[in-house]
């Protein structure tokens, strides 16, 4: 399934390259895709749990998920 979520916090670059690094080490989870500017994190997931899982990561890293 495409999950797409919005992330609030994301400022710049290096933001991006954060959550994409972390939730592509997510089982379950591929194509991993995160724009700053639309504060946007976009991505395949096998399975509703991979997407809790994301989110859980993105809280994690001191972002929320609207």
């Amino acid at each position: 399934m495409d999950a797409k979520l919005k992330v609030k916090g994301m400022h710049c670059k290096s933001c991006e390259q954060i959550l994409k690094e972390d939730l592509a080490e997510i089982a379950g989870i591929s194509n991993v895709f995160a724009d700053s500017g639309i504060g946007l994190v976009s991505f395949k997931a096998e399975a509703q749990e991979a997407v809790k899982k994301a989110k859980e990561a993105i809280k994690k890293n001191g972002y929320s998920v609207e």
